[in-house]
């Protein structure tokens, strides 16, 4: 009978438990935007591209708007209705080998002529941003440098792997774009 009260008496201190815990969860919190209060629109123009990869700059400004409109603060708009005006240029881009492996050992070799192979390739787009009010000379955000970067492991096609490198590095450099435009204040 004991073991019993024990048990109902435990199972009853779990559910007051499980009951506050939902009323004072994350559930509850709200930061509310960082936007600057007077900025409600903004302009993103063509993405300036001075890299040798074409589509690299409509995936930079597509990637821009996705988490601009899935963040909220701003609204995006046409250049004649916009508060602001985001412009961003990409200046170059480079992709090296951040990882191997080894694919041979030669303990035989007086050379130490292991192998290695590139397994793990590190792209990095580098960006600049401005941030503008329209007829107005001086700007909100002046010229900053943003470097996206993204680890892309060796597809079978080495035009494929630098493709989903700048992709994803492109995606980095709109994330940091992002958050320099709604947290600079």
């Amino acid at each position: 009978m004991k073991m019993v009260h024990y048990a109902a008496s435990f199972g009853t201190i779990l559910l007051m438990l499980a009951l506050a815990g939902s009323v004072t969860g994350c559930g509850t919190y709200n930061a509310g935007s960082l936007m600057h209060p007077q900025i409600d629109t903004v302009f993103i123009p063509p993405i300036n591209n001075e890299s040798d990869v074409p589509q690299l700059g409509p995936q930079l400004r597509t990637a821009i708007s996705s988490l601009l409109m899935r963040d909220g603060s701003v609204k995006l708009t046409s250049r004649e209705k916009a508060d602001t005006v985001l412009s961003v240029s990409i200046k170059g881009y480079n992709t090296s080998q951040a990882g191997s492996a080894k694919i041979r050992e030669d303990e035989l070799s007086d050379d130490d002529g292991d192998e290695y192979q590139t397994t793990v390739y590190q792209t990095d787009v580098n960006v600049k941003m401005r941030l503008t009010i329209p007829n107005r000379t001086e700007p909100v955000l002046d010229w900053q440098d943003v470097n996206g970067k993204a680890l892309v492991t060796r597809l079978p096609d080495m035009a494929k792997t630098q493709r989903a490198g700048l992709r994803q590095a492109a995606e980095n450099a709109a994330r940091k774009i992002v958050n320099n435009f709604t947290e600079a204040w």
